[in-house]
Order: C-alpha cells, then structure tokens, then sequence
C-alpha cells in the first residue's frame, strides 16, 4: 500500500481514491466519447511533413527566445513544406532540435535527412549530431562552405575526422549508416560508419563515440539530436527524414544506398 499512497500523493490526493464497479463503467463510457487517437508511423517511410501531424516526429529543447521549429515552405519550392529550424545565442545552454527514430533492434543505425542550410547562417561550429549515444557529427561554416566531420566526444578534446564538405542555400542529402555489428557473420570488432552525400558513398569512419580512449562501442540509437553550439545562430531546414535500425550486411566493397523503404 506505500507505492500506491505515494503513487497518489505525488498527483495531489491525501488518500488512496476507492473505485467501484460504476466508477469503472463511467469511465469507459467517457473513453467512448474521446476522439480517435492518431498515431504516427515513422516505421519504413521518410518523413516529409506535407502532413501538419508530422511536427510530432520532433521535439524542439527551447533554450533560448530566438528558437524555433514549426512546418513551412521549401525555400525553392513554394508548393513543397519542409521543416525549419532557428537556433538562438546563449550564454550557457543552447537550443537542441530531435528527432523520433524507428527501431528494428538490427545492426546497423541508419540516419538520413535532407538538409538546407541558409547563409544567414553565422560563421563558426554550428551543431553536433548526436546518433544516440553511439557516434557524434559536427558541422561548421565557413563563408558558404559547410565541413561534416565526426568526432569521439562532445567536449571538443577528442579526435576530429573530417568527412565531407557542402555548400549553403542548396539542398544537400547526409546519409550515415552506423554498422554496430555484423548480423550474418562474425561481429565487427569495432563499428563500421559509411557516410553517403547526396547518394554517393563519401568514405568509411572507425571515428565511434569515445573510440580516442579505447572505449567500448554503444549501439544506442534512441533518437537524433541536433544540438545547435551556443555561440552561433543557426537557419536551417529539414526534409525526407529517415531515422531507423535495419537489417543490413557490411561491406567493404558494396556502397549501395539501400534500406527497407525499398522493400
């Protein structure tokens, strides 16, 4: 009875509430009344918010007045709705934008989005991707050129592997898939990560969360987290966004972009 008395007084009653048969009654009743609950799939498909519901496959960490996420125009396509992300300056934390993943419980982590990055843009260390709690990105600017590298922790002491670079105002596709471990054969001995810009295969990363310190590789893949740096203001927009786990065999050799949205 002490978990069920604590369980109450933390939602405000001074006593355990007793319910009867007609408690139970009415409130079926009142749940006949609700409306439908609509859920969102997110499971095999990108998600391109031409749909208004699509604003809850992300969550927006508010730190600062400047930040904002909500559905609008492509800024090349007016008939086309994509999402916008505004990061803000701050003195100490900063606005963070996340993303909803698909989970499979496979082996490899598989991110891709498209992104726009607007010159308005300031110069300098934009954000950090954060893939879980397993692999970490960065991107900077630089004029109109943005870098993509990856790097082991988010202090800024580890190793920084530069990846890729693009250009701002141009819509650009980043695809990472993050093999943890081998499903077929034998597990890989430390994750295998192939970055893929606009379709085509870039290079492969051993650059793993921690890898400098000789830590041990995670595999969590709970979610996206772009963690925008708080000395920048950040104008970004998002579309075709894909966040899952899949069942996908490494290899050296084979680069083909595929995934179960091909199925």
């Amino acid at each position: 009875t002490g978990t069920y008395k604590a369980m109450y007084t933390a939602m405000g009653y001074t006593a355990v509430p007793i319910c009867t048969p007609e408690d139970g009654k009415r409130f079926v009743e009142q749940l006949r009344e609700c409306e439908p609950i609509s859920k969102i799939t997110i499971d095999a498909e990108s998600v391109t918010f031409e749909d208004e519901r699509d604003i809850n496959f992300v969550s927006l960490t508010k730190k600062t007045s400047e930040a904002l996420c909500e559905i609008t125009e492509d800024p090349e396509d007016s008939t086309n709705n994509v999402l916008y992300f505004v990061s803000g300056t701050a003195a100490a934390q900063a606005d963070t934008l996340s993303f909803k993943t698909a989970k499979h419980g496979a082996n490899c982590n598989v991110l891709e989005t498209k992104m726009y990055i607007s010159s308005a843009t300031d110069n300098g260390y934009l954000f950090q991707i954060k893939v879980g709690n397993s692999y970490i990105m960065r991107m900077d600017k630089s004029g109109k050129t943005v870098s993509i590298s990856d790097i082991t922790n988010t202090d800024g002491r580890g190793t920084k592997n530069p990846l890729a670079e693009t250009v701002c105002d141009k819509w650009f596709t980043l695809r990472v898939e993050y093999y943890h471990h081998d499903e077929v054969e034998n597990e890989l001995e430390i994750p295998k990560i192939k970055i893929f810009i606009d379709g085509e295969y870039v290079t492969t990363s051993e650059n793993y969360k921690n890898a400098d310190i000789g830590a041990s590789p995670l595999t969590d893949f709970s979610g996206v987290d772009f963690y925008s740096m708080r000395l920048v203001n950040t104008y970004v927009y998002f579309d075709d966004c894909y966040f899952a786990t899949e069942t996908k065999i490494y290899s050296d050799i084979d680069h083909t972009v595929s995934d179960s949205r091909d199925q």
